[in-house]
């Protein structure tokens, strides 16, 4: 290697090792586990995805998935998201409250390293919940707001939501599509920007951002606006 009319390294080795190890296990289905139930919409077709242990060979797996609803085969179009995900709908929407069985072939699907499926067809029983509902929130603050602060809202549930929006100067937001059910309210000034709550650097040192917790649960219904007025984040 030179520097100017220098020589740095004249000659030089590098040592690689190299793991031969075969990988023997085999592909697993990550999601949906047996039992799984999908959220569905009545104006929109939610996928299902379907999610492999190992990286898939796409181009050579093909014709990898059956649908069927009780003894019914279900028409769908399935789309890799990647060597990972292959994303399932069906042509017509779900059905709601329905079981779907998902089979998946063994001899279709052609895993980048290791072993295919262990059984010949793996089986993967789920159902769909009703029609997930929609409300809307809107609310007022009492000041008007001169920096940055996000409403954020967090469904309590067990694998909770958040949906987050910026309030305007004006001291008002909305959120719109919020699904039904029940929500913590919070705000926060977003100090750096990023949309989310900072809880600070110890080093180097920066406080973390101020937050206010609204007292009560925000209970959304489908099909509703719910206003929520003076919101007085002085408190």
């Amino acid at each position: 290697m030179l520097q100017g009319a220098e020589t740095l390294i004249d000659s030089g080795m590098i040592k690689v090792k190299v793991d031969t190890t075969s990988d023997t296990t085999y592909l697993e289905i990550k999601s949906p586990k047996n039992n799984h139930i999908l959220t569905i919409e009545e104006d929109h077709t939610v996928p299902l995805d379907i999610v492999f242990s190992k990286l898939i060979d796409i181009a050579q797996s093909v014709h990898s998935f059956q649908l069927m609803q009780d003894t019914v085969l279900v028409p769908f179009l399935v789309n890799w998201e990647t060597p990972l995900v292959a994303r399932l709908k069906p042509k017509m929407n779900w059905e709601p409250n329905a079981r779907y069985t998902l089979q998946v072939h063994r001899d279709s699907l052609a895993p980048v390293f290791g072993r295919t499926l262990q059984d010949s067809v793996g089986k993967y029983l789920f159902k769909t919940s009703e029609y997930q509902g929609f409300g809307q929130l809107i609310g007022q603050t009492t000041e008007s707001v001169r920096e940055r602060v996000v409403a954020e809202v967090e469904s309590m549930e067990k694998e909770p939501q958040i949906f987050r929006t910026v309030v305007n100067s004006e001291g008002t937001f909305d959120m719109n599509r919020l699904p039904e059910g029940n929500y913590f309210l919070s705000f926060f000034k977003d100090s750096d920007g990023d949309n989310r709550y900072s809880f600070g650097n110890l080093s180097p040192y920066r406080p973390s951002e101020w937050f206010y917790l609204y007292p009560d649960t925000v209970k959304i219904r489908a099909n509703w606006d719910l206003e929520l007025n003076q919101i007085n984040m002085e408190k």
